[in-house]
């Protein structure tokens, strides 16, 4: 399939894979692979809404960042390079982390809203307006503490001169303060192209991770991380959602585990302890239990680690989804899905590392290795499509294909050239590509120019049945018409109105 080769002495093989896969006594199905994105959605919005219980929605915190490379060319060119680490510089692009006292009233709004939710819950109303006070009174400190953070980050004059009176050079601030002025403009410019362009290639496209995700108990999902090789918890691994803990309950039995572990014992207490812990996980009926089993496994370094994400992650997220896998069973953190910039920057992503497996397409399954699958090869488009669904699987005894026909495998030109001149000895050589911004910034002039000619020459056209004015637009779709340019009759498409191709003028 790889290769574009003959399978005629397959046979064997292939009938094997074609063989329903079992059920399993965990629960877990098999993921469906399919050809085309919506019928994915389909099968997983169907799934979902099969189930009861309350849905529990996850949105993403994306993040776009200039690089180093970046900063240090701008700083260069407007003449700032000794000034470069002055305080709230790439405040205009840069999201300042909040002061650890504004970080404590934030963390103390929390935890008086759970206790007003508690209250309510228990119809406790003589106690409920002495709480609502209070979170008044820390919403308005925080409002304040906001601001005063707010009026910090705007650079002055005065906050200039002040800056540079150590080093005697305060008499320069206004000159600085107008290369400054200058300098924010553009890194503001700059920093709109990056996120454009991050938007257009990766969170929108090319991010595996969805920006929302919806999940229930019992909902089928798939890791896209590789949270812990040792355990084979690794992108592709297949999953159940048994439920929901409350990111502050996680936090106190970390901190629980990890007091536990610091305190001086002997250690024969230590293994009387640890197997106390695992008989209490075999017989546990409660998430808790489970998850308490799960951190007692985890290294102390491990456990200091998990902390310090919990820490950053409650501040967003107020439950996490702990989800049993083939192998071990975890609570699910958000987790930064990365995508560097040559030369620019990155763009993140954090969020869940899972997406609901009932069906994925088969483009977002690259690179992922399913422990349980069942391919659908039906309306395979482009080339390369059938080899890559196909080889997500691990053997044929856990893997299920179905429509394996010729006509649904097609093999790209270029891959097959490559394997031809690796098979002769020869050398290939791959096409010219380069990721940066300013190569994206030319093909969207490109793009801009093209359109505009095409508009001058072509746009304005009227039908020829009905004098509707004609839309112009271009194929998208990798039918072997990409990029064709194309008039058409707003109103029907047939019955004699206009419909054609137009030649591409570029002036």
């Amino acid at each position: 399939m790889r290769e574009g080769r003959p399978m005629s002495d397959h046979g064997a093989a292939i009938n094997s894979i074609r063989a329903p896969l079992p059920p399993r006594e965990d629960g877990i199905v098999p993921t469906a692979l399919y050809a085309k994105n919506i019928d994915a959605q389909r099968k997983n919005e169907m799934e979902m809404n099969k189930l009861p219980g309350k849905s529990h929605d996850f949105s993403s915190r994306d993040e776009v960042v200039l690089g180093m490379a970046y900063k240090r060319r701008l700083l260069e060119k407007h003449g700032l390079q000794t000034i470069g680490h002055m305080p709230y510089l790439w405040a205009g692009v840069e999201e300042e982390p909040d002061s650890e006292k504004l970080r404590e009233a934030k963390r103390e709004m929390e935890g008086k809203e759970e206790k007003k939710d508690v209250l309510i819950a228990e119809q406790a109303w003589g106690e409920l307006p002495a709480v609502c006070d209070e979170i008044a009174a820390l919403k308005k400190s925080i409002e304040d503490m906001e601001r005063e953070e707010l009026e910090k980050a705007t650079i002055t004059a005065e906050s200039i001169a002040a800056f540079l009176q150590p080093s005697g050079n305060e008499g320069d601030a206004a000159a600085v303060y107008e290369q400054i002025c200058t300098f924010q403009d553009q890194l503001k410019k700059d920093h709109k192209t990056l996120t454009k362009h991050a938007n257009d290639v990766f969170f929108e496209k090319g991010c595996r991770v969805g920006e929302e995700i919806e999940l229930k108990e019992h909902a089928q999902v798939m890791l896209l991380w590789n949270l812990d090789l040792g355990k084979k918890l690794v992108n592709g691994s297949r999953g159940v959602v048994l439920g929901f803990v409350p990111a502050r309950e996680y936090q106190q039995l970390l901190r629980a585990e990890h007091s536990t572990r610091t305190t001086e014992r002997k250690e024969k207490e230590e293994k009387e302890e640890k197997e106390k812990d695992d008989a209490v996980v075999a017989d546990a009926n409660s998430i808790t239990q489970q998850v308490k089993g799960e951190i007692a496994l985890l290294s102390t370094d491990d456990i200091q680690a998990e902390l310090l994400d919990v820490d950053s992650a409650a501040m967003r997220v107020k439950e996490f989804p702990f989800v049993k896998f083939d192998c071990a069973a975890r609570l699910l953190l958000p987790r930064p899905f990365r995508k560097e910039f040559k030369g620019c920057g990155s763009a993140t992503r954090w969020q869940l590392p899972v997406a609901q497996a009932w069906a994925i397409s088969i483009h977002k399954s690259q690179g992922m290795t399913i422990d349980w699958l069942r391919v659908d090869l039906n309306g395979c488009f482009s080339a390369g499509q059938a080899y890559v669904a196909v080889s997500r699987g691990t053997s044929a005894r856990s893997m299920e294909v179905e429509n394996f026909r010729a006509s649904e495998i097609k093999t790209s030109e270029i891959v097959q050239k490559f394997y031809a001149a690796m098979g002769g000895g020869e050398t290939y050589e791959p096409p010219v590509w380069r990721d940066t911004l300013q190569n994206f910034e030319q093909t969207e002039r490109a793009k801009a120019g093209l359109k505009e000619a095409m508009e001058r020459t072509h746009g304005g056209k009227l039908c020829k049945k009905c004098s509707a004015v004609c839309d112009l637009r271009v194929v998208s779709k990798n039918n072997g018409n990409r990029g064709k340019w194309f008039l058409q009759c707003p109103q029907e498409y047939s019955n004699g109105h206009t419909w054609e191709y137009v030649p591409v003028v570029t002036s």
